[in-house]
């Protein structure tokens, strides 16, 4: 076969592999597109609620808070957890993105409720996070897992001692209040993204 030959399956080659990358993230698009609306109006129902720290907690006899020394010693050596995108966002390199913990902090449902629509109209249009968000019941759980987010529940509350060890598991750059922005926690770890963001 001749160079021009070669040159010419070559091209179609990398035209095709480029047709389907962009076809991929079109439909990776749209499907994030899909899930967004589908989250927002969830979270728009008159019938959602959030629960929170002053409705009756489940029955927490038995429960304590790890021992940060127990807790290292188990997780020593081991690679930090990750923390998914989301259903409902699109990023070319999602690992590239900062590990920010978003504290949901006892307030009234409706002012949660306007909280999370407002964090996930900016983190669909332009994610600028890997969210992990801090809850204190089991309950909401299901609701971020079905948009693939990461969620974790510390049904006793959380304190500085909880908030140190899930952000040294997950590798957070920091961890903010989700009602008022408030940096509640900054990474000490030097393999943290330093993200420079203003939440």
């Amino acid at each position: 076969m001749s160079d021009f030959g070669k040159g010419h399956i070559e091209t179609a080659r990398a035209n095709l592999l480029l047709k389907i990358s962009n076809e991929r993230k079109l439909g990776a698009e749209r499907l994030a597109k899909h899930e967004y609306r589908t989250l927002m109006a969830e979270l728009e129902r008159e019938e959602f609620l959030f629960p929170n720290g002053n409705d009756q907690p489940p029955d927490q006899k038995g429960f304590r808070s790890p021992d940060p020394a127990v807790h290292n010693a188990m997780h020593a050596g081991l690679a930090p957890l990750s923390i998914p995108l989301g259903s409902i966002a699109t990023f070319d390199q999602p690992g590239n993105l900062p590990g920010i913990g978003l504290l949901i902090s006892d307030a009234h449902s409706d002012t949660v409720k306007r909280a999370l629509i407002s964090f996930f109209d900016e983190h669909h249009s332009r994610p600028f996070c890997r969210p992990l968000f801090l809850v204190k019941r089991l309950e909401i759980l299901p609701f971020f897992r079905r948009f693939e987010l990461a969620a974790y529940a510390e049904q006793l509350g959380w304190n500085k001692r909880t908030l140190k060890l899930v952000s040294q598991r997950h590798n957070l750059d920091q961890i903010r209040d989700l009602i008022d922005g408030t940096r509640i926690h900054q990474s000490q770890n030097l393999n943290a993204v330093s993200s420079g963001v203003k939440y």
